[in-house]
């Protein structure tokens, strides 16, 4: 497999949304919201993904125990596309203390076939938090992986988080008003270097540390997920790109907008 696929496939796994104008923010963290988990609740969503158009749909089927925990277990309709969808596919969710929490494996291109073992299986992460302010971290995931691609060593260290984003008591997506809505932001943050030399470890991504996926989610109160914008991009170090051919830069937009949905 070329670097260019490796790299794209591996940071993959992991924005802005544009809104109209009278949006009113609220950074004061006045209010909290709901999640819905109720057997039955279901989700549509239209995605544009670089101009490329599908369509998701997530259900809660019905509860699931995880270390004697019970959660709500997530489903999809057909194999998804969205950032969103794909991330709640056959994982689990609940609320806890002004909490939504998700446990299972994040790694949703694993159906694929990488080159190496991307474990962002997660444990209670937090994908909202009415208690947490703009900008305070609510769960993260790091590791590392190593492969030897085209004969040219290569390790990565990743760090997947969620960040507490911005508070709107109201907001406006295709002519559609929502009240009291909260966002968060997940991040995958990496870098990689390779050891062409021996005892000289050269960086592949320039610059080294890079946010190489960025999605914000909008959660409305009793709703669920109203919006979804995620962008993929990186951008690896000239002289490597020249010497292996290859792009230097790569980047994908996404953006997930719910459409229809049901809630018990």
């Amino acid at each position: 497999m070329r670097l260019k696929s490796y790299l794209f496939i591996a940071l993959a796994v992991s924005s802005i949304y544009s809104c109209s104008n009278d949006n009113d923010d609220n950074p004061e963290n006045s209010f909290s919201i709901t999640f819905p988990l109720n057997d039955g609740n279901y989700w549509n969503y239209d995605i544009v993904t670089d101009g490329a158009t599908s369509r998701d749909s997530v259900f809660i089927s019905h509860d699931t125990v995880i270390n004697s925990i019970t959660y709500k277990k997530v489903e999809t309709e057909v194999i998804p596309t969205g950032f969103y969808s794909s991330s709640l596919k056959d994982n689990a969710l609940r609320n806890n203390n002004q909490k939504l929490l998700l446990t299972g494996d994040l790694s949703f291109l694993a159906g694929q076939s990488l080159p190496v073992g991307v474990d962002l299986s997660v444990t209670d992460f937090t994908i909202l938090d009415n208690n947490a302010s703009s900008g305070t971290q609510l769960s993260s995931k790091s590791g590392s992986i190593s492969q030897t691609i085209n004969s040219v060593p290569v390790t990565m260290n990743y760090t997947l988080k969620t960040v507490a984003g911005t508070d709107y008591e109201s907001i406006t997506i295709n002519n559609v008003t929502y009240q009291n809505v909260k966002t968060t932001n997940v991040i995958l943050t990496a870098s990689a270097y390779t050891t062409i030399i021996p005892g000289y470890d050269q960086d592949i991504l320039s610059p080294s540390d890079q946010n190489v996926m960025v999605s914000e989610i909008l959660f409305a109160d009793g709703i669920g997920a109203i919006a979804i914008t995620t962008d993929i991009s990186f951008t690896l170090d000239a002289s490597i790109a020249s010497g292996l051919g290859i792009s230097q830069s790569q980047s994908q937009h996404q953006e997930e907008t719910l459409d229809t949905y049901h809630i018990n």
